[in-house]
C-alpha cells in the first residue's frame, strides 16, 4: 500500500507513519494525507484547520457512499474502522457543538462532518448562527464542491446542521458548492469525513 504526503505542487510517496509525522510537525492549510481504506478505497484528507492543540483533516472529496441523514453517524464509524491503524491512533476526540430542535448541546466525536457555518457565511449558514465561524479553506467555493468516485462528477453532501425550524430537514451542499438544505429522508446525499490528530 503507498501513501502519500502532499504539500502544494510537491508529492512524495512515504510511509503513513512518516507522513502523519511529517504534517504534524510542521502543518500548513492545504497539505492532504492520502492513503486507502482497507476496503480498497483510495481517500486524501486536507488540512482545513490548525489550532494549537491539533490539526483538522477534512476529506478533498467523498467516498461515493449515498445515505439518508439518519444513516450518517453508522456510516462514518464504519469508515473509522477501515482506516489504517496509524491513522486511527492518530485521531483525537473532538468537541462538536449542534443545534438539535432549538437546543444547544455538545458531544465528543471522532469523526464527523462539517457543520453549515464552517462551510458558509451569513444566511447560508441555515439556522446554526454562531455556532462556528467559516474556515478560510471553504472561502474558495472550489473547495466546498466534492467529487463522489475518482474521475466522478460533483456531489451533493449532508452537513452535521440540522435546518433552523424544521426537524426533519438537514443542511447540505450542493454540487455546485452553495448552500441549501433537504428532508433528513433523502437518500442521494454522500458525506465528506472530518477529524483531528494531535499536533507533535
Amino acid at each position: 500500500m503507498s501513501f502519500a504526503t502532499l504539500r502544494k505542487t510537491v508529492c512524495t510517496d512515504i510511509d503513513i507513519g512518516t507522513a502523519l509525522k511529517e504534517i504534524t510537525s510542521n502543518p500548513h492549510i492545504g497539505d492532504a494525507l492520502a492513503f486507502d481504506l482497507l476496503d480498497g478505497r483510495h481517500i486524501e484528507c486536507v488540512v482545513t484547520d490548525i489550532n494549537d492543540n491539533a490539526i483538522r483533516f477534512d476529506s478533498a472529496d467523498c467516498l461515493g457512499d449515498g445515505m439518508t441523514y439518519n444513516k450518517v453517524e453508522k456510516w462514518l464509524d464504519r469508515i473509522d474502522h477501515l482506516l489504517p491503524e496509524e491513522v486511527r491512533q492518530a485521531i483525537v476526540d473532538t468537541e462538536r457543538k449542534h443545534i438539535i430542535d432549538g437546543k444547544k448541546i455538545s458531544r465528543l466525536e471522532r469523526l464527523f462532518l462539517p457543520a453549515a457555518p464552517e462551510l458558509f457565511s451569513g444566511d447560508d449558514v441555515l439556522g446554526d448562527e454562531g455556532l462556528y465561524m467559516q474556515l478560510e479553506w471553504y472561502k474558495d467555493r472550489r473547495h466546498r464542491m466534492k467529487i463522489d468516485e475518482p474521475g466522478g462528477s460533483s456531489v451533493a453532501y449532508w452537513t452535521s446542521s440540522q435546518r433552523s425550524g424544521n426537524s426533519s430537514a438537514f443542511c447540505y451542499v450542493t454540487s455546485s458548492g452553495y448552500a441549501s438544505a433537504h428532508y433528513a429522508s433523502y437518500t442521494w446525499l454522500s458525506a465528506p469525513v472530518c477529524f483531528r490528530i494531535r499536533k507533535s
